[in-house]
């Protein structure tokens, strides 16, 4: 059998393996437009350097391309030893390519405030203002927060039942004080019987979809004159970066975001400015060690008052 052969058991694999359905759209997309460079070869003749063209291929697909063009390589390669093909080296050999770490947007509470504050709340308003309160409060990616049904919502125990995405660990998330109101407010305006969260008219009440509700947010970055690439995400990121500044240690961090490694949450969900990390280094070494001078110079003192007095 070639490579090609491999392709399409490997997506359905994927699919019993419980993959979400963007996920396997995307290991298609991979597949098609990445290792079919390889499809004519068989597994024997498969080799570590092969990667290199798969990187080759993987640059048409933006800043990311090569390290997820070469992930699918690898976990097509998995795939392959674990149904108990002979491969001629070992996936784990295959290294990810290293990507220059970017600045990832993120907004801070006081800059989160003064976007939703903006929003005039009307119907639609009203339903995005609390998109965001929930993505904020919570760190739900927007996929998630617009699966969620009014039945998921628990006020009794302050928390929601979501589908989490990408395999992360926790099935709900907390409410807060503010998040409540603002759940509270919208739910009571509602003069439908449509069980999703978030609706749009269309004809009939739908649930929103995320590529409408993707064009009110750049409807909103421009007419609020946001100056940052102001996505979804970034009220995601702006949750993790938060909690971690507000005293949260990494592992809870995780929880609340539901991510399956600590490194995800640490790479590309947090940032502390420059002026923090010296606020904190300043914080923590100088209370650390201001005994220890204070002991010293009385010390100092007498040992200069007994030479005195041996004089």
């Amino acid at each position: 059998m070639k490579i090609k052969d491999f392709f399409e058991p490997f997506v359905e694999y994927k699919i019993k393996q419980g993959c979400a359905q963007h996920t396997v759209k995307e290991y298609r997309r991979f597949i098609k437009d990445t290792l079919s460079c390889l499809g004519e070869k068989r597994v024997s003749e498969l080799r570590i350097i092969d990667k290199a063209e798969i990187m080759q291929w993987g640059r048409n697909h933006g800043y990311w391309g090569e390290q997820r063009a070469v992930s699918t390589f690898v976990n097509f390669l998995r795939y392959l030893n674990d149904r108990g093909e002979k491969l001629p080296f070992r996936w784990q050999d295959v290294m990810l390519p290293k990507v220059r770490e970017i600045e990832q947007d993120f907004l801070t509470p006081e800059e989160f405030e003064s976007f939703v504050s903006k929003i005039n709340l009307d119907f639609y308003g009203m339903r995005d203002r609390v998109l965001y309160e929930l993505l904020w409060s919570t760190g739900l990616r927007v996929g998630e927060a617009l699966a969620v049904n009014l039945e998921d919502i628990n006020f009794k125990d302050r928390e929601i039942k979501v589908k989490t995405f990408k395999g992360g660990e926790g099935n709900k998330v907390y409410i807060s004080n503010r998040l409540e109101y603002w759940l509270k407010k919208w739910i009571e305006s509602r003069q439908d019987h449509h069980p999703a969260l978030f609706i749009i008219y269309f004809g009939d009440v739908v649930r929103l979809k995320r590529s409408m509700s993707n064009k009110r947010l750049l409807d909103y970055r421009k007419e609020f004159g946001v100056a940052m690439k102001l996505s979804h995400h970034a009220f995601r990121r702006g949750f993790c970066t938060h909690l971690l500044n507000s005293g949260a240690n990494i592992k809870e961090v995780q929880y609340l975001a539901r991510h399956r490694s600590e490194r995800t949450t640490l790479k590309f969900y947090t940032k502390v400015t420059r002026g923090r990390v010296k606020e904190v280094h300043q914080n923590i070494f100088n209370n650390l060690f201001k005994n220890f001078i204070s002991i010293n110079k009385t010390v100092d003192v007498d040992n200069k008052v007994d030479s005195y007095h041996q004089a």
